[in-house]
């Protein structure tokens, strides 16, 4: 049997790379977590920057016997890569081309047309909650009117079309006891990549869920609450859980 490489996932707490550790706990891979803290503000230490010269995380880095080393970067790259060469079951490949297609856009729309709204929406909550006292209301009332006019409906838009997939899928299902996933009713990369911007921040948690209507939205809501109750995502919850700082010390 081949030796597993090591693995090593540059994990920022409360991050994106936390789909990572989930992965990797589905996989059933032997990995180890180098923990970074967020501190001073929202931005990464500069310590990751010895790992990836963009200094983001997640970073994966694959140490192979033969003393070669991969450093892999960006969410849709390692959750692409680890499946590809590490799902030995097919646990979550694809199990047809027009299945990889899907899975693979996924990762694409997550990340390019998803996530660039959320962010944008952090960086804009962010002035306005640092915006001088005498100027705080105007700067306040500028994201409001840009939060209203383009990131709300760019976020209504990704969770519309989402909805509407994974309402499709449940028509498919046999017995209502199966899980509903994204595509082909299987566990994929679709859904690890959807697990942070979709189920946590703007189904569950507390950063934009508040703002959403959840009766719209009746299989998105069903699929995060699955997700959560999976083994290998209390797992990975469970080994995290000792680097994240309490949420009241977050800096936003």
């Amino acid at each position: 049997m081949t030796e597993q490489p090591k693995i090593t996932l540059h994990w920022l707490d409360h991050s994106r790379s936390q789909r990572i550790v989930w992965l990797l706990e589905e996989l059933n891979l032997e990995y180890t977590i180098k923990p970074y803290i967020r501190t001073g503000g929202p931005r990464a230490p500069p310590e990751l920057k010895a790992v990836h010269p963009l200094g983001k995380a997640p970073v994966l880095v694959v140490e192979y016997a033969d003393g070669k080393e991969k450093v892999i970067a960006e969410s849709g790259h390692i959750i692409a890569f680890l499946i590809r060469n590490f799902d030995k079951e097919s646990l979550l490949t694809p199990d047809n081309t027009d299945a990889f297609d899907e899975v693979e856009y996924y990762l694409h729309m997550c990340e390019g047309t998803l996530q660039p709204v959320l962010t944008f929406l952090l960086v804009l909550n962010t002035a306005a909650s640092r915006a001088p006292w005498f100027v705080k209301p105007v700067i306040s009332s500028f994201v409001t009117k840009v939060f209203e006019l383009y990131n709300y409906k760019e976020i209504i838009l990704c969770l519309d079309f989402l909805e509407t997939k994974l309402g499709e899928n449940a028509a498919k299902l046999t017995a209502s006891s199966q899980n509903l996933f994204f595509v082909n009713n299987k566990l994929s990369g679709a859904d690890i990549i959807f697990a942070l911007p979709v189920g946590e921040i703007c189904i569950i948690g507390d950063k934009l869920s508040h703002l959403v209507d959840k009766s719209k939205y009746p299989h998105l809501v069903r699929w995060a609450h699955e997700i959560r109750e999976r083994p290998a995502y209390l797992r990975a919850m469970e080994k995290t859980g000792q680097y994240e700082k309490p949420k009241e010390q977050e800096q936003e």
